[in-house]
C-alpha cells in the first residue's frame, strides 16, 4: 500500500466501525482502503441522490461563495474555463453562463465524451470533486499539462481534521463516495516538491495553485 498522492509507504491505518482509511505521514492525505470503495455502476447511481439545480438556493450560495473566491481578472469571456466533474446537473457552469462566459463541461459519468485534454485553460474548477478521486497524483499531472501557463487550478474540498478521533465523527466520511481527503498540509507537500504554487487559501476548504514550469 502507498500513498496515491506521494507514493510514500509511511501510512498511518485510522480504523473506523466499518471502514480502514490510511493517513499518510509524508503528505497529510488520507485515503480510504480501496476494498471500500464503489463500484462505478453504484458511485453513479449515488451521485444522482444530490439536490444539485438551480432551484437549491442553499446550494447556489454554496457555489457562488466559490465564485466569488475565484480571482475576477480570469472571469472574463475569453479566458478557456474547465468545470472537472460537474455531476449530471452543471449548476457552477450555469451561474458562470449567466455571467457570459462559456466553461466547458466534463464528468467520468454524465459528460464523458467532451474532448476536454485537446486544449489549455486558463482556469480550471474542481469543485467538491477531488475527495470522490482515487489516484490523485494522476489527476493533478493532466490538470498540470492542459492548464495554460498564467491560468489556475482552484478547488474545494474541505480540509480534514488534524486529529485522527476528529476525523472518525466527521461529517465529510458519511458520503460513501468520498474516499481521499487532504488538508492544507497536502497542499503545502506539493508546494514544496515544487510542483504546485499555493496562491490563496481560506483555510477551510478552498485554494488556489499556479503549476510550476515542469507541466508547461
Amino acid at each position: 500500500m502507498v500513498c496515491p498522492l506521494c507514493s510514500s509507504h509511511t501510512l498511518e491505518k485510522i480504523q473506523a466501525p466499518q471502514k480502514l482509511y490510511y493517513r499518510c505521514l509524508t503528505c497529510d492525505l488520507i485515503h480510504i482502503d480501496p476494498s471500500h470503495c464503489l463500484a462505478p455502476e453504484e458511485e453513479k447511481i449515488r451521485y444522482g441522490f444530490h439536490n444539485n439545480s438551480l432551484e437549491n438556493k442553499g446550494y447556489v450560495d454554496f457555489l457562488m461563495q466559490f465564485i466569488h473566491f475565484i480571482p475576477p481578472e480570469l472571469l472574463t469571456p475569453k479566458s478557456a474555463i474547465l468545470d472537472f466533474g460537474c455531476g449530471p446537473t452543471p449548476v457552477l457552469s450555469l451561474l458562470l453562463e449567466q455571467q457570459g462566459l462559456s466553461p466547458t463541461l466534463y464528468d467520468r459519468y454524465f459528460f464523458p465524451e467532451t474532448p476536454w485534454r485537446r486544449q489549455k485553460y486558463q482556469l480550471i474548477l474542481v469543485h467538491e470533486v477531488i475527495e470522490h478521486i482515487q489516484n490523485p497524483a494522476e489527476y493533478f499531472k493532466t490538470w498540470g499539462q492542459i492548464l495554460a501557463p498564467s491560468g489556475r487550478l482552484i478547488i474545494r474540498s474541505h480540509f480534514h481534521p488534524q486529529e485522527n478521533s476528529d476525523f472518525l465523527k466527521w461529517w465529510y466520511i458519511l458520503d460513501n463516495t468520498h474516499i481521499s481527503f487532504f488538508s492544507e498540509k497536502s497542499y503545502d507537500y506539493l508546494e514544496k516538491q515544487g510542483l504546485w504554487t499555493i496562491e490563496e487559501s481560506d483555510k477551510k476548504s478552498m485554494i488556489i495553485l499556479k503549476k510550476a514550469e515542469q507541466y508547461t
